[in-house]
């Protein structure tokens, strides 16, 4: 065959898309392989390994996690680089939202700040042991700032798959990304 097809079923339709406000197994599943956080989990041993950002220290008094992103890393449909003011925007975004799903992993957050494109820091209240995995991507999916108002409906990140079609009754249709930073470990080459 000249393409590569898996279906996955679901119970019921996804409850939109707005990385902010995901609830549900079905919503997650879908958000997991559009968008990217800037920690990951492991699957074969769940340590939090690097996703959008390739590495991180935590200040030693513990009050500050500084994050390095990847260079180069584009939002699918062409909505450009990820960058560090993108990182601000979201966390801040679920931070803020009273509908945020996950906003309160973040209460240990008392300011966020970008001193250059691919760098992003985390100023603490106090010392967060819970912080690193809280930014994975199961809490914290980036998005792109300008589609703010069409969240609900339309999905793009920078994650594995280009969410390509929504039919409600009917399923999702996706393809793989290119620009994915880790394409080769993409299932379905």
């Amino acid at each position: 065959a000249d393409k590569q097809v898996l279906r996955v079923r679901f119970y019921d339709d996804p409850s939109g898309f707005d990385a902010a406000t995901l609830f549900r197994i079905e919503t997650e599943n879908i958000a997991f392989n559009i968008y990217s956080g800037l920690t990951s989990y492991d699957g074969k041993t769940s340590k939090i390994i690097p996703d959008l950002a390739d590495k991180w220290e935590v200040a030693p008094d513990g009050k500050a996690l500084t994050f390095n992103l990847h260079k180069g890393v584009q939002f699918q449909k062409g909505f450009g680089e990820v960058t560090a003011e993108d990182v601000k925007f979201s966390i801040e975004r679920y931070m803020k939202d009273p509908k945020s799903t996950f906003g309160n992993r973040f209460s240990d957050i008392a300011s966020i700040e970008t001193p250059d494109k691919n760098t992003v820091s985390f100023k603490l209240k106090a010392p967060s042991r819970y912080l690193v995995s809280s930014l994975a991507s199961e809490t914290a999916l980036i998005t792109p700032p300008e589609l703010e108002k069409e969240y609900k409906t339309k999905a793009v990140g920078p994650g594995p798959y280009i969410h390509e079609q929504y039919l409600q009754g009917e399923g999702s249709t996706f393809k793989k990304n290119p620009d994915y930073i880790d394409a080769k470990n993409i299932w379905f080459n």
